[in-house]
């Protein structure tokens, strides 16, 4: 029995060196600290400026999945850490942006900047207090490239009220 222990032993060892366990992963945590903060913006910043060297998690600093570290990893970081990551645009389907009218089929697009592929789907709702108009919650559809989400949204025999809110809600895949 005591001939096989140094053979488990390595056999471990081997294992573990071919197939490392990989720790849990924050999208956006270039440091590697637990948490996503401005340090994590100001990180990949002074990376880009070739201030430092490496980062300790640049995986997880790729925050627009693009397959490069950049400033634009940086800004949307700190773009998400004030909520503001998400872009909603409201223009018809067809035709000109700045002519919205009733009747007309309305494409509601939902842009994640921060980690885009790890949407797994989401939702859109629109209401009007004035008019009393309530869509219900409505499944947004992926763009075949997967960095955006869309609804279309037929606007015919509705009230011409300027009071037409739109919520998004956005559903993310749960990390490793």
């Amino acid at each position: 029995m005591s001939n096989k222990i140094p053979y488990i032993i390595v056999s471990v060892l081997l294992f573990c060196f071919l197939f490392p366990l990989t720790g849990y992963t924050l999208p956006g945590d270039a440091d590697g600290n637990n948490s996503v903060d401005m340090e994590d913006a100001r990180l990949i910043a002074r990376f880009v400026a070739n201030q430092i060297l490496s980062l300790p998690h640049p995986v997880d600093a790729d925050a627009t999945q693009d397959g490069k570290v950049d400033m634009e990893d940086a800004f949307i970081i700190a773009k998400w850490i004030t909520g503001e990551t998400r872009i909603v645009v409201v223009a018809p389907r067809h035709g000109r942006s700045d002519k919205l009218q009733i009747g007309n089929m309305i494409r509601i697009e939902v842009f994640e900047k921060f980690f885009p592929f790890n949407i797994k789907g989401g939702t859109v709702r629109i209401t009007s207090e004035s008019s009393g108009y309530d869509s219900g919650d409505r499944p947004l559809t992926f763009e075949h490239n997967g960095r955006s989400l869309f609804y279309h949204w037929d606007t015919g025999g509705l009230d011409a009220v300027s009071d037409y809110k739109i919520t998004v809600q956005l559903s993310k895949a749960t990390s490793n």
